[in-house]
């Protein structure tokens, strides 16, 4: 898609050239982060409600995925650790499907798009949609790192300094999100994603 893209030549959009490559990516970025902020604003006023009305529930994420959970499509499957008792086998290899072509066309971690997938489409708690992006990703990074290593492809003294530096920066994250708890990360995120769809529409305008 990149490359069809790629060569599609420009079209005029609000009275100015722009490629099709950069307009399209641009939209989806927009829908996509978009469609996260809401998500995430949602649960968190769920979450803030629940919290004053001190009545225990269901977590958001889970409610908000009740109805896709529900599709009787054959073959049905069970996510014991996530919780889950029955749901479709396609919707999750749907999830699966879309994560990697969004990821192969965006350029961007497939735990970006798979990690509010997995909750908000299949109800799978956060702790556990973590721990699976990243079981999946090291299996994955595996792959990718032999495969570049063996084409000469990894700079091994960026390397070196990336990995020293993203682990102290790993940790200090570590830290800085016991501050953060709940629903303040959440909002910290949210800011973050929709001031990153108002510069890309900006942007794209002008």
């Amino acid at each position: 898609l990149l490359q069809l893209l790629k060569h599609a030549g420009r079209i005029s959009f609000l009275g100015h050239q722009v490629g099709w490559l950069q307009l399209i990516l641009t939209l989806i970025y927009v829908l996509l982060l978009g469609w996260i902020g809401i998500a995430l604003y949602r649960e968190t006023r769920a979450s803030r409600k629940l919290a004053e009305a001190a009545a225990p529930t269901e977590p958001p994420a889970l409610l908000e995925s009740s109805r896709l959970q529900t599709l009787n499509l054959p073959p049905m499957v069970s996510l014991p650790v996530s919780g889950v008792e029955s749901i479709s086998l396609w919707l999750i290899l749907g999830v699966g499907w879309v994560s990697g072509l969004l990821t192969g066309l965006l350029g961007v971690s497939g735990a970006f798009i798979r990690m509010p997938a997995l909750i908000y489409v299949l109800g799978v708690p956060t702790v556990v949609s973590l721990g699976t992006n990243l079981f999946e990703l090291f299996i994955l990074a595996l792959y990718g790192a032999f495969s570049h290593s063996m084409k000469g492809n990894v700079d091994l003294v960026l390397v070196i300094i990336l990995l020293i530096t993203t682990t102290i920066g790993n940790q200090l994250g570590i830290q800085f999100q016991r501050y953060l708890v709940g629903p303040r990360s959440l909002k910290l995120y949210i800011l973050i994603l929709f001031a990153t769809v108002l510069l890309m529409i900006v942007k794209i305008i002008m």
